[in-house]
């Protein structure tokens, strides 16, 4: 069993965050099932519309659940890692030459009149 304070944290988490609109459209969809009144609700709005204490029950009843993946590593290419591991300098080099340089100034041209424009052209424009 998780503590009271952790399943308010992800009850607060699945309202607040764009991950967890879903679980909060389906609890709020069963509960209007449940009252015979069933209006369509996107998921943003469901989550303004359901408690934090909705969300622990549809959990603790089971009508909602956590998906958990394990993954296995099947191999490791030690080849790509000593690659890497060689290159890494390299990489933080072109990296740090990017953020360096700078972008070319544009040209600022007068008016929207293009750099070609005389002068005396220009001052006319201006006028």
């Amino acid at each position: 069993m998780q503590s009271d304070g952790f399943k308010r944290a992800w009850a607060k988490a699945l309202r607040s965050m764009e991950w967890g609109a879903p679980v909060c459209a389906d609890i709020c969809a069963r509960g209007q099932l449940a009252e015979g009144d069933v209006k369509g609700v996107d998921a943003k709005t469901a989550q303004t519309l359901v408690s934090d204490e909705e969300i622990i029950d549809a959990y603790a009843k089971g009508e909602e659940e956590f998906g958990i993946y394990c993954l296995k590593c099947v191999g490791y290419d030690i080849t790509w890692q000593k690659y890497l591991h060689k290159t890494y300098p390299i990489h933080l080099a072109i990296q740090a030459a990017k953020k360096t340089k700078k972008a070319p100034a544009k040209k600022a041209s007068f008016l929207g009149v293009s750099d070609r424009t005389s002068v005396g052209a220009k001052a006319q424009i201006a006028k």
